[in-house]
């Protein structure tokens, strides 16, 4: 529904599980042994979430099939 309403910018957010969406753009940070996920801006804003295992190595594949295909 976002990605909807946004248009083209709306393929920039992804759901992870049930109860997180995420714009791709700041992802920061995946440590899967950690179970975290850090969203950053790289200038000053800073938010750590924490996410299951399962979902950020599906997350972790995804950007890494994005930056292969380039």
């Amino acid at each position: 529904m976002i990605g909807d309403q946004l248009g083209d910018d709306g393929s920039n957010f992804i759901r992870l599980g049930r109860g997180l969406i995420i714009n791709l753009d700041f992802v920061y940070w995946v440590d899967v042994t950690k179970q975290t996920l850090v969203l950053s801006d790289c200038a000053s804003c800073y938010h750590e979430l924490s996410a299951s295992r399962e979902v950020l190595i599906k997350l972790k594949a995804y950007i890494d099939a994005i930056v292969n295909n380039g």
